[in-house]
């Protein structure tokens, strides 16, 4: 279990600090990054690194979206908002997801599970709720309050792009919070 707090240190939490399982890539004709002709579970966990850095730290869609297959998904399953296809999932982070992020929004990674294809985070969002937040909090008004919300990430991959990314928290408590 790891307990770092802060934005600063969510990049280099979902770059690998949380503790990946399986196997280290091995080195041969296809490279540091491929076993047997999969991409390694080293490299899943940095590309959904980078994935993260380039959405919640640097706030840059078109970064986020290069990480991500042109057919690729986000659903937050709570509220089944999110996005199809990349401009979808464009317009989603562009629109609604990003402008709305809090500037004290920091992520505490508890567990991360890397298996063949896919990465599995369970991660705390701890912020202010300081802007309107419909992908969080649906028609609620900034509260300004304290939100301590457990949840968790599937994120599926093809190649070493992401193909779907499924956010998973009970919004129940979420809306207990405010």
């Amino acid at each position: 279990m790891l307990a770092q707090t802060g934005t600063g240190c969510l990049a280099a939490a979902m770059a690998g600090a949380c503790g990946q399982t399986g196997r280290e890539a091995s080195k041969g004709k296809k490279g540091a990054d491929t076993m047997a002709g999969k991409v390694s579970r080293e490299r899943l966990g940095r590309v959904w690194g980078e994935h993260v850095k380039k959405e919640f730290v640097e706030r840059d869609v078109e970064a986020t979206l290069a990480t991500m297959t042109d057919d690729t998904s986000v659903t937050i399953v709570p509220l089944n908002v999110g996005g199809r296809g990349k401009e979808g999932v464009r317009a989603f982070y562009r629109d609604v997801l990003i402008p709305t992020l809090p500037e004290d929004m920091h992520t505490t990674p508890l567990s991360r599970v890397i298996g063949d294809g896919y990465v599995l985070d369970e991660l705390r969002f701890t912020f202010t709720h300081s802007k309107r937040m419909d992908w969080i909090l649906p028609n609620v008004p900034p509260t300004h309050r304290r939100v301590d919300l457990a949840h968790v990430v599937v994120v599926e991959f093809r190649d070493d792009k992401i193909l779907a990314e499924r956010v998973y928290w009970d919004q129940a408590t979420d809306r207990s919070a405010c």
